[in-house]
């Protein structure tokens, strides 16, 4: 039934402007969260079939399901590191920011985020206030701990 469902919704759609589909929020009852997960899901099921690669495809259902649903994580925190995957990582750096600022106090973007500058874009000293942010998220965690050990190495 959620394959039927998922594949009813389609590719996930791209350009500029993103909306749900019609199809999303009439399986959903209306229900934008429901609509924005069902989109991520088909966003993903597109992307593993798909020719590799396809970073607008990958942009379209982020920028979609966090449309509707600013909430939902892991399509910024996966659909970024899709990016990556796919090669843009600018995109992913846009993706990832996005999501620190809808999750301020998630010390996971501002971790990914200093090592997508450091190690993917170049750019060691752009992530050192990300990698400082989330050593202060998180004082007690893991993501302190592999935050500091970044900054050393820098």
């Amino acid at each position: 039934m959620l394959a039927a469902s998922l594949h009813a919704l389609g590719p996930p759609p791209s350009g500029p402007s993103v909306l749900a589909s019609p199809t999303a929020l009439f399986l959903s009852g209306g229900r934008l969260s429901t609509a924005a997960t069902g989109m991520w899901a088909s966003t993903v099921l597109h992307v593993t079939v798909a020719p590799p690669g396809d970073p607008a495809a990958i942009r379209a259902g982020v920028d979609g399901a966090l449309t509707l649903d600013p909430t939902l994580t892991s399509a910024a925190a996966y659909g970024g590191r899709m990016l990556v995957n796919a090669g843009d990582i600018e995109g992913a750096l846009a993706v990832h920011e996005r999501g620190a600022r809808l999750n301020p106090d998630d010390p996971w973007f501002p971790w990914i985020l200093g090592m997508e500058l450091w190690q993917d874009a170049g750019r060691p000293q752009d992530a050192v206030p990300w990698l400082r942010r989330a050593a202060d998220l998180d004082p007690d965690g893991r993501l302190h701990h592999l935050s500091a050990d970044a900054l050393e190495r820098l």
